[in-house]
């Protein structure tokens, strides 16, 4: 059976008729006293609104009714196969960075659900029913996530496609395959990325079972070469997440043979490592970043992971072949063909008051030397209050004051004094040069935000390892060499050609032969192509939301339902 078919059994009810199963019957033609005792229930959520299951509730109520309606109240779980690998799939869901509890393992198991359903048809009823909202709530969050993205981000708009399938249907084809663990298996996302952070959840769940890595105390920093106590704790912290192989020698720079304590040469080239893997400056030194990132507990690694595994499952459906993609966490963009980054640079995101937003479109058209507007945010905070200080100002930046008709407006005759952001009547646009905010080039994906790609003559910032600088927009380092690799698929634009439209200093704008997908992320965790765990500072403060969603309460949202459903 197709993925998207067995994903219509929590979702696809909500857009298909019922169908006329075979009824579960008596002697006589009447239903069996189990499906009378789902009847009744069915009934009463009906009239009540809810499913209750003896204190649980259930919460895929409205699903189950229909569902269970279309089959005429049958019973879903009397073969032993099928109970068996649901519950593996619940067991198996913390490697999925999910809570066995939201699919009712311990009552499952006080039930005794797993070896079969009960005699007595109250129970059954029951059981049975408990068992398919369990299968839905894990079917569900296998394949789109338990946390509501559009609840944490007005500006979320990955949209996640449901074909329209009979549920009952797909489930009875399900429960018929032979294998229902295989089934489950095809849910969550394929994707290499998805899988690697499996795999570091794996690992450092892993460590997390030995004791985690032992903290290692507050002191002066810590260079080659150095001999410190704390020394010993630092290799023995390292070779827990193998950032030093387990097991290497001391005292490698054959200064001091065997010391522990001796800051020695294996030891800086796993510090460095480690500071790559955590994007901090790598220079081999465990100055006070360092020291931090070295003193997060496994704990909170393990939660860091579980909740980037949850934005893969929103994310990582349908991208296609070739896309853009922007991590802001790690201040890098890169463009992605056939599963593989293929080009990276640096970039700057937003101040962490002005946090650039997470959101999907297609990159359009590329805009040489641009001019640039102010918008409204800028002009309200910065550019305005600049201008009321010094009426210079505007020389000194190349800009112009213009009618929203485009006329251009002499500084000197406006009163600057009597206005603010919100009541400008006058458009403020910067000239192209390499003095423009946007640089030279800037990449075009319409959207609401008014956030695009583009260069920035502010290079130096390049270099610091936080880089928080932009006002919502991603300023890139190599923006040449990206307009070469979203241009350069029409056989037309190469290295020369981009250069001679910079050289030219005027304004072109470009389109692409094809829209590009362009992807704004906020990965905090990932397993690297590289083998590597990678973690990133939460500048954005966004994780802890997710991980609190994560660990509540169980919701069964359905942004998509139809009206009627839960």
């Amino acid at each position: 059976m197709f993925k998207s078919q067995l994903l219509t059994i929590a979702l696809a009810l909500l857009f298909a008729p019922a169908i006329n199963c075979a009824a579960q019957a008596a002697p006589g033609g009447g239903l069996t006293e189990t499906a009378e005792e789902i009847r009744l229930r069915i009934e009463t959520y009906r009239s009540t609104g809810q499913i209750w299951v003896s204190e649980t509730a259930l919460a895929a109520s409205g699903l189950l009714a229909e569902l269970y309606e279309a089959r005429q109240f049958a019973p879903l779980w009397d073969d032993d196969a099928n109970r068996r690998d649901l519950f593996d799939a619940i067991r198996r869901a913390p490697e999925q960075g999910f809570r066995p509890a939201d699919y009712h393992l311990p009552e499952l198991e006080i039930r005794g659900l797993e070896s079969g359903l009960p005699s007595i048809p109250t129970d059954a009823a029951a059981g049975d029913l408990l068992l398919t909202d369990a299968f839905i709530r894990l079917a569900f969050h296998l394949r789109f996530g338990k946390v509501n993205p559009n609840a944490l981000n007005a500006d979320w708009d990955f949209q996640r496609e449901i074909r329209s399938q009979d549920p009952a249907q797909a489930l009875a084809e399900a429960l018929a395959s032979g294998s229902l663990a295989r089934e489950l298996e095809a849910l969550p996302v394929v994707h290499s990325a998805y899988d690697r952070m499996k795999a570091a959840l794996a690992k450092y769940r892993a460590l997390q079972d030995a004791g985690g890595w032992p903290r290692i105390g507050d002191g002066p920093t810590l260079h080659k070469g150095d001999r410190d106590p704390r020394v010993a704790t630092l290799r023995t912290r390292l070779e827990a997440t193998g950032d030093l192989p387990a097991g290497g020698a001391p005292g490698s720079m054959g200064v001091g043979g065997e010391d522990p304590t001796l800051f020695d040469d294996a030891l800086e080239a796993a510090v460095r490592t480690f500071q790559y893997r955590h994007g901090l400056d790598v220079d081999g030194v465990v100055g006070s970043g360092t020291l931090e990132a070295l003193n997060v507990p496994v704990e909170a690694r393990v939660d860091q992971i579980r909740v980037n595994l949850e934005r893969a499952r929103w994310i990582l459906q349908d991208l296609g072949e070739d896309f853009a993609a922007a991590n802001i966490a790690a201040f890098e963009v890169h463009i992605v063909r056939d599963d593989t980054i293929a080009w990276t640079t640096r970039a700057q995101v937003g101040k962490t008051y002005r946090k650039t937003p997470l959101f999907r479109a297609d990159l359009t058209y590329v805009v040489f030397n641009p001019t640039w507007t102010v918008p409204p945010t800028i002009l309200a905070q910065d550019v305005l209050p600049a201008i009321q200080s010094d009426l210079g100002y505007l020389e000194t930046k190349h800009m112009d004051v213009l009618t929203h008709d485009g006329r251009v407006v002499d500084p000197a005759t406006v009163d600057w004094a009597s206005y603010s952001g919100r009541d400008f009547p006058y458009i403020i646009r910067q000239r192209p040069g390499p003095w423009n905010a946007l640089g030279q080039v800037k990449f075009i994906f319409p959207n609401p935000n008014f956030v695009f790609i583009h260069d920035t003559p502010s290079t130096s910032l390049f270099d610091r390892s936080v880089r928080t600088f932009s006002s919502g927009c991603v300023r890139i380092e190599d923006p040449l060499d990206f307009a070469v690799q979203v241009l350069g698929s029409s056989g037309q634009w190469d290295d020369q050609t981009v250069a001679d439209a910079v050289a030219s200093q005027e304004t072109q704008t470009v389109h692409l032969a094809h829209p590009l997908p362009v992807l704004l992320l906020y990965w905090t965790a990932e397993g690297g192509r590289d083998g590597l765990i990678h973690f990133r500072e939460d500048v954005y403060d966004r994780d802890g939301v997710i991980l609190q969603e994560l660990d509540g309460p169980f919701d069964f949202w359905l942004d998509l339902a139809r009206k009627g459903s839960p």
